[in-house]
Formats: C-alpha cells, structure tokens, sequence
C-alpha cells in the first residue's frame, strides 16, 4: 500500500480521474503534495475532518489563484482518499504478518515502471513472452521495498502472456472465521515414503 501512496503515477492518475486538470495537477506537484501521502498532510491531518476553507487556502497557495468550487471539490475528495488510504496503510503496519504476500501495485505505477524498464534497457525488447508478468513485478518490488534480498524461484519468473492466458494457482473452500470462502490452495511438497523392504 505504501507503493500507492508515494506513487507520482498513481496520484496523477487518480487526480485526473476525480476531474483536475494536468496544469492544476502539476501545481500540486510544484507545491509540494505530488503523492498521496504528501496530500493527506497539506490539507490537513489525517483522521480529521478536511474542511473546505482549508483546502481554499491550500489551493490558494499551490495555484496562486482562487479555486472553482469544482477544483476544491476535487481535491477534497482526492485528500480524503489519501488520507483513509495512509491510515489503513499505518494500520496494516501495526497489525502486519508475516505472510510473505507481495503487496498490489496500482496499474499506473506498474505502467510507470515499466517504461522506466524499457528505457534503461534499450536493446531488449521487452514485448510479448519477454514481458514480466503483474505478479513477478510486485515480489521484485516487495524484495526492492523490504531491502531483503530474496531468492525467485524459475517458477515464479512468467511472463505477462502466461499471466493472461491463466494463472497456475487452483482455488479450493476453506473455512475461515465461521465462514466458506474460496482461496488460492497453497501448493505443498509431499515426502512420498516407500515401504521399508528387510529381506536380503
């Protein structure tokens, strides 16, 4: 969750999806709240109330002008998500186990990243079967993230085209909590033992 939340990708793609425009969008940027996470501080504190005076005082500074109500309506919306994304992100912190499951990656940071991959390695062609898969992605990020330098089996180095055409993982019921849910069925190694054979 930390991966949304200091993503410039993923804040340009969410402020233009709640309606602001690219000059709006880079003035934020300029002013300092170019993330989530700086945004849920600039208008406020997280789990507070984000008052509308607050959010025209801000957009006053970062724009250098009075905001549209249309503007401010936005960035309030944009702000709260922000702010209810990083609380969670603290809560998943504090109450984190180790399950060892990579965390999701927003589709505008992956897009991000990997034309930033495209870029520094110019000479190969990293199209098709070439491509890393969405999962392979996000454990080299996880491993990137944690500063943990971790072995990836063959196994889990796919590509995109596997990844589209079916995933590997079999689902199976299980009782969680009282209830039957539908989860991805671990795959386990099995010691098959032989019966013991005495006789010379």
């Amino acid at each position: 969750m930390s991966l949304l939340l200091e993503s410039e990708a993923q804040f340009s793609s969410r402020a233009r999806e709640v309606g602001l425009s690219e000059q709006v969008i880079n003035s934020l940027r300029q002013a300092g709240a170019g993330t989530l996470s700086k945004l849920a501080f600039s208008v406020g504190q997280p789990g507070q109330p984000i008052s509308p005076q607050d959010v025209d005082a801000f957009l006053l500074t970062a724009l250098g002008r009075a905001p549209v109500i249309a503007e401010n309506n936005a960035v309030r919306r944009l702000a709260f998500e922000a702010q209810t994304i990083l609380v969670a992100s603290l809560r998943q912190i504090v109450d984190q186990k180790e399950d060892g499951a990579p965390k999701k990656i927003g589709s505008a940071e992956r897009e991000t990243r990997m034309a930033a991959i495209r870029t520094e390695l110019a000479g190969v062609m990293i199209v098709d079967e070439s491509e890393p898969s969405h999962s392979l992605l996000e454990k080299t990020c996880q491993i990137f993230e944690t500063n943990t330098l971790k072995y990836l089996e063959p196994a889990a180095c796919t590509s995109r085209a596997q990844e589209v055409q079916g995933g590997t993982k079999t689902k199976e019921l299980a009782f969680e909590g009282g209830s039957l849910i539908v989860k991805d069925k671990e795959d386990k190694l099995v010691l098959l033992q032989r019966p013991v054979n005495y006789s010379f």
